[in-house]
This record gives C-alpha cells, structure tokens and sequence, in this order.
C-alpha cells in the first residue's frame, strides 16, 4: 500500500499523493507551484511564441515539479508507518472529490495551449507559433477578440479567427475592407509592397488591430451579412489568405457553442478598459 500515494501522484498529479499521504502542507506547497505555473505561462507567453520555445520551457518546469512531487511521494510513503494515523482529508472519499472537482474546474475554465495553422492570422501571428487560449462562456466575448473554435463542418479542427460581429449586427466586406452596422472601421493604410497592404481596423467599440489585404485580390467578393441570434462573425487577419465566415460553405456563422476559447492577447489597441 505505500507504493499507492506514489501511484495517485503519478495518475492525478502530486499534490493528490500528498494527501493521500496525509502530508497537507506538502500538498499545498505543490498545489502553489502549479497555480503559479498556470499562472505565470499566460503572462509569459502573453502573444504569439515560438513553438518549440514554449514546449521546452514548459515541458521542463512541468517535468521538474512532477518528478519532484513523485519523489516526496515516495519518500514520504516509505518513511510512513503502517500504524500512523492518518488526517481525514487522507482518505479517498475526502481527496478524490477533490481531484475531480478541480480537474472538472480546468477544463472549463482554465487555457490551453493552440498552434497556429496557417498563415491566415498575419500579421499578428506566424504559422506554427503557439497562443494561450482560455476557454470562456461565449457571452463573455466581445468584438476583436480572437477566439478558437470548432468549423460545424469539420469539427475535429479547431481554427483561430477574430470575432468581428456578434448576433443582430450588420457585416459589410469589400475587397477585404470592413464595415459594422454601416460604420467603416479602416484606418490608415501602409504599403508594404505592391501585393500587400498593412492597415489597422478599429471597430466601434474602440478596439484596434492590424490586418493585411491584397488590393488586387477579392477573394470572396462583396459581401453583406446580418449575423443571425446564437451565432458569431469571424474573420482572418491576413485578408485576402483567410478561410473564415465570408466562406458560407466551409466556415460560415460560428455557432455560440461551437467556441472552445479566446486568445489571451491579439488587439494593439483598446477603447473598453480591461480587455
């Protein structure tokens, strides 16, 4: 039975094998250094990082702590006992209520992380790099956030695109240039060279990002949209290299549920304070 804590740190994590072990302050400190991993990658990494950077720089501190924790389980399992009486919260029906609640807890609220795809988000962010994506309820998303989610068509692959348009609003695209409920949102415009132009949109809540477009290219053509109730707007930084809403037969409406997440950064601008 010793080797059980050491066993439940491996499968839950090692803070649950301290407490299977009794070991309350050891299991807190392990429960701390894991919030402030959680809670430092997001800061760290708060835009668009390299992929391999990020893998090596949290696969070691997450393997440092593990083996860390997994030893001190095992250390302590062996130093322990068999006729020491144990703490109540060392019991599997006070600890594993625990364990699923907060796993439970995670996987709705907390992020993860998601490679680029495509080179659909230039400027911003680079094919292959990595962005923190927190999962949210949809109602918390608001106009120029960028946000992963689930095509209905092919939901087994998850895409990036930027929320332009919630439900009721009114979505103009011409040759790449955006206007919501009749207000333009193009600004100044900066040519990078002959096939592309670099300019910022500010939508009508204040927000701002940069976003590039072929002007020889239209891609989809003229369009107009009257975003439908449940569903989202999405468009592609890199205008005239995106598949995303303007694609009625791929992408289309993103239906509210279909969202997984929103990227933790990707506005330069921002008129609502505490985006």
């Amino acid at each position: 039975m010793r080797w059980l804590p050491v066993l439940i740190g491996l499968l839950l994590s090692p803070p649950f094998g301290m407490m299977a072990l009794g070991r309350g302050r050891r299991a807190l400190t392990y429960a701390g250094l894991f919030g402030l991993f959680l809670i430092a990658c997001p800061i760290i990494f708060s835009g668009p990082t390299d992929a391999t950077l990020f893998h090596t720089t949290a696969g070691l501190t997450l393997g440092v702590w593990f083996a860390a924790g997994l030893y001190d389980c095992y250390r302590f399992a062996h130093a322990q006992l068999s006729g020491d009486e144990r703490p109540v919260y060392a019991r599997w029906f006070a600890w594993l209520p625990v364990a699923l609640v907060t796993w439970t807890a995670w996987l709705q609220y907390g992020w993860e992380p998601y490679e680029i795809a495509s080179e659909s988000m230039l400027p911003y962010a680079q094919k292959g790099d990595i962005i923190i994506v927190f999962r949210s309820w949809p109602t918390a998303l608001r106009p120029g956030d960028l946000i992963v989610f689930e095509p209905s068509k092919r939901p087994e692959t998850p895409f990036l695109a930027r929320l332009v348009g919630l439900p009721g609003d009114e979505v103009k695209i011409d040759r790449g240039k955006l206007a919501v409920n009749g207000n333009p949102v193009t600004g100044p415009m900066d040519s990078l060279d002959e096939a592309k132009i670099r300019l910022v949109e500010r939508l009508p809540n204040g927000r701002a990002y940069t976003v590039l477009l072929d002007p020889k290219s239209d891609l989809y053509g003229e369009q107009t949209h009257l975003v439908p109730k449940g569903h989202l707007f999405v468009l592609g930084d890199n205008r005239s290299a995106s598949v995303d809403s303007r694609d009625q037969n791929f992408i289309g409406y993103v239906p509210m549920e279909n969202v997984i997440g929103r990227a933790s950064r990707g506005i330069v601008g921002d008129g609502n304070p505490g985006a």
